[in-house]
This record gives C-alpha cells, sequence and structure tokens, in this order.
C-alpha cells in the first residue's frame, strides 16, 4: 500500500492538512468510506476529492471520476490535476460530444467530467465504467437547482446502483447536509474553517458595518456611495473587488460608470498591459461586437464586466486577468460565483433582488448570497476578506443583516418534480433497464434524494404520465407487463434530447417526404425543440416576424399555431432565433447578428452550438425513419453550416485549418473554391488573400494532401 498522504504532501508541497482535511482523513477518506464535505471557499475540499481518487488509483487499481457542473470548472480542475500528476498517472477529460461511447477514455486513471457527460457516457453504456472505484461530485447543493440538480440527482442514483463507488460529495456550507449524508449512506464532515477570516457586513452610507458589530468609514470624495467604496478600494487600499448586480446590462453599466475611478490608479506599466490585454479581447472574433469593443475599451482602465453574454474564451482572458491583478475591479452576474476560482480581496453585491416572471421582483436565495460572499478573501495575498450587501436605506441594514447575514442557508431539495428533465431521464431508465416495469419505478425513485425525503410514490403519476407520452410518440412499447424501448426511443436517449423535442423531429421528418427540405423548414424544426430557448420580440420586431411566418408557412413541415393565442406569441419569439440563424448560416457576421438582434455573442453562439447538436439528432433519426438520400446529405450539410456559419459553397475551404468563415469568403471572391484551386494558386496570391504566416500554413497543409 502506498501513502496516499505523503504521495499528496511531496506533489502538492504541502506540510500539513487544513482542519476539513483532518476531519476527512479521521471519517474514513482513505477506507473507502462515502463522504459528505460541508465546508466554506477554499479551505481545501477538491484535495479531499484527489486524496480519495489517488487512493483508488494507487492503492487498488481502479480509475477515479472527478465530476462538475461546468465546462469552464472542469477545464480549471483538467490544467491543475494534469499539470501536478501527470507523471503518477493519466489525467483525461470529456466535457462535450454526448452521443459517443467514450471508449478513448478507458487509457486515463483519473478523469473529470461534467454532470451530463457521465450520464451520456452511462447511457452509451461505455465498457470502463465498472472499473471505477470512486467519485467526487463538487457542488452537490445543485441537487438544489431546477435545470441541473435533476440530472444529479438521478446520475448519483444510477452510479449507486451500477458500481456502488465511493462517493465524495463536496459542497459549500448548506443547512441539512446531514440528509445528503443519509441519503448516500455518508460519513458527514463539517468544518467552518476558511484559511483567509472573512468579514461579512452590510455596506451603507460609506459605511461598513461588520457582524461583529465594528464599522469601516469609507474615505472618499465621491458623492455616490458604490463609486466611495471602488475608489477607496482601489486607489487607497490598492485592493480589489468583484461587485455582483442583478442583470447583465447593470454589469455593463456600473462598469461603464466607475471606469474613471480605476484609472486614476494606473502607471504606465499598467496601462501597456492593459493595453495588450484589450487588444486580445479584439482577437477573440474576426470581427468584434459591440460588446467586445465596450469591454475591451474598459479593461484599458483596469474594470471589466462578466456575464453569460462573454463568450468563454473572453471570460478565460478577464479572469487570468484579474487573478494576475492587471484588473482591478469586476462587474459580474452571480452565476461568476459558481464558476471558476476566483477570489477577490472584497466582494460586494449591490443589488439583492431579481426579476422573476412569475413572482415580480424577490430576494436572491440565502445561498446565492454566501457562494458569492465566499469569493472573498485571496489565500496567500489576505489575512482577511470582506464579504458586502449593498443597503440602499438606512433601515435595510438591519433587514440584510437578519435576512442574509445572520440566517442559514436554505435546505437543498429535490427537484426532480420537473416533468422535461423527467421525460428525459424516464426513458433513459426504461432503455437502460433500471425501469422494466410499474415496481421497478417505484423501486429506483424510493433510492433518489426525492425517495429519501418524500414518498416516492408521489412522483409515480407524474412518471407514468411521461411514459404515457412516450408511448404516444412510438419511443416506448408496453406488453401489458413490461416496458421496452422502441430502435427511435433507444437513439433519442443516447442523442440526449428531451423526447419532446424527438416527437416534433420526427413528425417533421414524416413530412418531408411530401414538402421538401429547404433552409427555411429545417431551422423552423430545429426553433420548435425545447433545447433552443425563444428570444425577447420587441413591439416593433413583432410585426416583421409575423410577415415573414406568413410567407413561409405553406413550406413548413410542422403546423404554425393559431394566430392570437399565447401558443403562437411563444411561436413568434421561437421565430426570431429562426431569423438569428437564418443569417448566421447566410454569412453575416457576428457582429451584424448581435446589433440587429439585440443578442450578445454568448447567446448567439449558444443557439449556434444547441441548433448543430439539435439538427445532428435530427440527422441519426432521419438514419433511422427517413427516405432519401438527398434529404439526408442536405441535412448534413447544413449541420455543417450552422457549425462553420457558411454558405454551402464554402463547406470545402472552410474544413481546413486556419480558415474560418471570413477567410473562406476572401479566397472564393478571389476564385479560389476549393482544395484544388488552393493547390493551384501561387504561394504570394495565398499570402495577399490571408496574410504572409496563414497563407504559408494553408499552403503546406493541403500540399499534404
Amino acid at each position: 500500500m502506498k501513502d496516499v498522504l505523503k504521495v499528496v504532501y511531496d506533489i502538492e508541497k504541502i506540510k500539513k492538512l487544513t482542519p476539513p482535511q483532518e476531519l476527512a482523513i479521521k471519517a474514513g477518506l482513505l477506507e473507502k468510506e462515502n463522504l459528505v464535505v460541508s465546508s466554506p471557499t477554499a479551505s481545501g475540499k477538491t484535495l479531499i476529492g484527489l486524496l480519495a481518487c489517488v487512493n483508488w488509483i494507487l492503492n487498488f487499481g481502479k480509475k477515479a471520476l472527478y465530476v462538475v457542473p461546468l465546462k469552464a470548472i472542469a477545464n480549471e480542475k483538467y490544467e491543475e490535476f494534469s499539470k501536478k500528476y501527470n507523471k503518477l498517472f493519466k489525467v483525461g477529460i470529456s466535457t462535450g460530444d454526448y452521443d459517443s461511447p467514450g471508449e478513448e477514455l478507458k487509457k486515463y486513471d483519473l478523469i473529470i467530467l461534467t454532470i451530463e457527460k457521465l450520464d451520456s457516457l452511462i447511457r452509451h453504456n461505455c465498457s470502463w465504467i465498472k472499473e471505477v472505484g470512486c467519485i467526487v461530485f463538487d457542488e452537490i447543493h445543485l441537487l438544489n437547482d431546477p435545470s441541473r440538480g435533476p440530472t444529479l440527482e438521478i446520475l448519483i442514483t444510477k452510479v449507486r446502483k451500477i458500481i456502488n463507488p465511493q462517493i465524495i460529495a463536496l459542497s459549500a456550507t448548506i443547512s441539512n447536509a446531514d440528509e445528503i449524508a443519509k441519503w448516500l449512506e455518508a460519513k458527514l464532515v463539517i468544518s467552518n474553517y476558511r484559511p483567509v477570516e472573512l468579514k461579512k457586513g452590510i455596506y451603507y452610507s460609506k459605511e461598513i458595518k461588520f457582524e461583529d458589530k465594528s464599522t469601516k468609514r469609507i474615505i472618499s470624495s465621491y458623492k455616490d456611495d458604490i463609486a466611495a467604496l471602488i475608489d477607496f478600494i482601489v486607489n487607497k487600499e490598492k485592493k480589489q473587488i468583484i461587485v455582483f448586480v442583478k442583470s447583465r446590462k447593470s454589469a455593463e453599466s456600473l462598469a461603464k460608470k466607475l471606469q474613471n475611478i480605476t484609472n486614476k490608479c494606473l502607471k504606465e506599466a499598467d496601462k501597456m498591459i492593459l493595453r495588450k490585454i484589450s487588444r486580445d479581447l479584439l482577437k477573440v472574433l474576426e470581427i468584434p461586437t459591440k460588446l467586445d469593443e465596450n469591454l475591451s475599451e474598459l479593461v484599458k482602465k483596469s474594470i471589466a464586466f462578466h456575464h453569460a453574454g462573454l463568450l468563454g474564451k473572453t471570460r478565460k482572458i478577464i479572469e487570468n486577468s484579474f487573478r494576475k491583478g492587471y484588473i482591478k475591479v469586476i462587474c459580474a452576474t452571480p452565476t461568476l460565483a459558481m464558476g471558476v476560482n476566483m477570489p477577490s480581496t472584497y466582494v460586494l453585491i449591490r443589488d439583492l433582488k431579481r426579476y422573476d416572471p412569475w413572482l415580480g421582483s424577490v430576494f436572491i436565495p440565502i445561498m446565492e448570497v454566501h457562494q458569492c460572499l465566499g469569493r472573498a478573501g485571496r489565500p496567500k495575498y489576505d489575512k482577511i476578506g470582506y464579504g458586502l450587501l449593498f443597503a440602499r436605506h438606512e433601515k435595510e441594514v438591519e433587514d440584510l443583516f437578519e435576512r442574509y447575514i445572520f440566517s442559514p442557508p436554505e435546505k437543498i431539495e429535490s427537484k426532480l418534480v420537473n416533468e422535461v428533465a423527467l421525460r428525459m431521464h424516464v426513458l433513459a431508465l426504461i432503455v437502460e433497464r433500471f425501469i422494466r416495469n410499474d415496481d421497478d419505478i417505484e423501486d429506483f425513485f424510493s433510492q433518489t434524494f426525492f425517495g429519501f425525503k418524500r414518498d416516492s410514490f408521489e412522483i409515480y403519476p407524474l412518471v407514468k404520465k411521461v411514459i404515457d407520452d412516450m408511448i404516444k410518440w412510438k419511443l416506448i412499447k408496453f406488453d401489458g407487463l413490461n416496458y421496452y424501448p422502441t430502435i427511435v426511443g433507444k437513439r433519442v436517449a443516447e442523442l440526449y434530447i428531451d423526447p419532446l423535442s424527438a416527437h416534433y423531429l420526427i413528425e417533421g421528418i414524416s413530412n418531408m417526404e411530401k414538402i421538401g427540405v429547404n433552409e427555411v423548414n429545417i431551422l423552423d424544426l430545429i426553433i420548435r425543440t425545447t433545447e433552443i430557448p425563444p428570444l425577447n420580440v420587441k413591439y416593433s420586431e413583432y410585426e416583421n416576424i409575423e410577415r415573414f411566418i406568413d410567407s413561409v408557412e405553406e413550406s413548413l413541415l410542422l403546423k404554425v399555431p393559431e394566430r392570437w393565442t399565447f401558443d403562437f406569441e411563444y411561436y413568434v419569439a421561437k421565430f426570431k432565433v429562426l431569423l438569428v440563424l437564418l443569417d448566421w448560416i447566410n454569412e453575416k457576421t457576428e457582429r451584424e447578428i448581435c446589433d440587429r438582434y439585440n443578442i450578445t455573442p454568448g447567446e448567439l453562439f449558444a443557439y449556434i452550438t444547441n441548433a448543430e447538436w439539435i439538427t445532428y439528432s435530427l440527422r441519426e433519426l432521419y438514419k433511422i425513419l427517413g427516405k432519401s438520400t438527398n434529404h439526408l446529405n442536405f441535412i448534413t450539410k447544413f449541420m455543417y453550416r450552422i457549425r462553420k456559419g457558411v454558405k454551402e459553397e464554402l463547406l470545402e475551404l472552410v474544413g481546413i485549418p486556419n480558415i474560418g468563415r471570413v477567410r473562406a469568403r476572401k479566397l472564393y471572391n478571389h476564385g479560389i473554391k476549393n482544395i484544388k484551386d488552393i493547390k493551384k494558386a501561387p504561394l504570394y496570391k495565398l499570402q495577399k488573400i490571408l496574410g504572409e504566416i496563414t497563407g504559408k500554413k494553408v499552403k503546406e497543409f493541403v500540399e499534404k494532401l
């Protein structure tokens, strides 16, 4: 048996464990005990998970999985783990392509996965899953999240039934960690340890009142409270701050408002570095959008905004620049608190309410506030981190202390009673034979967190309803005793799409032979799926969209909802997405599209990614159900057009490395239309069109073909 602690001590270059790490060891971390670890941000939870993984790999010859909620976190963990542990064992990562059995991952010992990717691998019956001895579930409190929670809950229940691995569930402080531990038959490790002390307080009228009743006066010439605080932190204390606000627009407008304050602290050397970062931000897209340009200008003054509307590469540049201290202030939406590791000396939550479409203006959850405040305090740099809430009037100061500072976070509750989630997972459970009959429904759901907390029979009627729907859609068969997936149903489960979406696609396929296929009716089929959310439609846009629908209605593969109904209004909001995608495949620039439809680059590429996956799924279902080779070829080419954002004539060119949609169009317009033409073209001509370096790379690539 190898001394895992010594191995990890040497690699991590640490001399002793943190209190929660010591508690985990005593609780049986290295003796295969399941553990639920609840402790603050930066208390060493990741190393607890790693210790369990290293133990299984080195001492038992088993694989270990590290499961995280977001791709960005997965990439961060992979970079960290592979850099440190690749000499000891093989570290792998997989976060995309839900239609793959993942056999290429068999060669790795420690594999970092997203929740959905692991679920997808199980659906594809990957051969190496039974070689797994340990699974770490990071951010276990996401069980409480309506969108991600059901998948996480079903996934944990499945892996316990398949392989019953050692489970290490990690979370920030939660109120009912004991219930999660009982559900997982795990030992509970609770610690309040933080390497950097966190002082929580309320900021009002240029004064911070802390929970220990001490105060801190903010001295600044600025009259506005937020401006005064930023001035004090950045220019007087020379520290960094993250300000959390309620929306993307708020993040952008606040950063713009504060830019001249942060600019005051910069030396010429700082400005040179920031100008370089600013230029890098403008290179993320071939033609930057207004949002990119606005962000680039702000970064020159050491301030940035951060939200899901930015592209992943853009967010990463901002995050790295903040970590290195070049950017002093980030104005962000709360999604940043759930993402990558990015601590700051100060954290301020300016907006404690957000708009809910059903309830109006509501207070944000306590757990979310604690997640945001937990970012305060940089290990190795700060002795104290300051987590502040902003009060808008004096009476609110005490209210905020009671609501957030002195109150425990909400209990984690199962979010499994969600029809969309149940459709996806019940179909998969039938395909995987976890559910064969009605008795199995009761058996499986009794082992979920929902079943642990409540009578699983409460969920039975909803499960039966989604099963009945899927029988009607011919995804499931019932012989009077047992449920069986159809060939189509099995494929839908593997494709990881909503069975209702599959129903729409199948209905569209059945009409293709009669109506035919074209750009608009394929896009219309794509936007009908539940995976494509609607866009907000302005009053001025509605009439034009309706007119477009009228002009193409007869060629569509599915019926348009009746006018003057809620369904039609919803369809118009979906159809706006169709217009976005139509412009994309017809080579409108990202800037033109974002300006025309009032969307962000992040939103645009989320729609492109989802649309490509739905088109891939349509192609796979057409292979089973369709008849025309021409239609299949059209759908296949259409999928690549969505991926690349080009007309069909450019598909061969954009398949060449270093040639994107803009360069491909330049080549085509100069009479170079395919690989054969590139081979014929003299190098100087390619370099004149593409630039010296790119032209040479392209020429060298095609010469090898």
